[in-house]
């Protein structure tokens, strides 16, 4: 499995500063799907600020429904807010 490496500073892919990383515990497997929860809420809300000037995206972003998400819906997600599908946030 892929580990993201999660950065203090998360920017985007236009460079905007992206709010505070939620709260990451992988200690179980409950407190793992709770943090995939809320970071999958985080990127949403984060992708739709950062595609508030497309409104075809901001409709895409808007019609997705995280408690059924597809693969590709959260591909979709890591596309519009970091202009790729397999980005991750790096270190300084």
């Amino acid at each position: 499995m892929d580990m993201t490496i999660l950065k203090s500073d998360p920017r985007s892919k236009s460079d905007r500063r992206l709010s505070d990383l939620p709260k990451i515990n992988l200690k179980t497997s409950r407190t793992t799907a709770s943090s995939i929860k809320r970071l999958n809420e985080w990127m949403l809300k984060e992708a739709k600020i950062e595609m508030e000037h497309c409104d075809y995206s901001l409709t895409l972003l808007k019609s997705i429904d995280l408690s059924n998400a597809s693969k590709s819906d959260l591909d979709t997600i890591n596309l519009m807010l970091f202009g790729d599908i397999e980005s991750t946030i790096e270190l300084n």
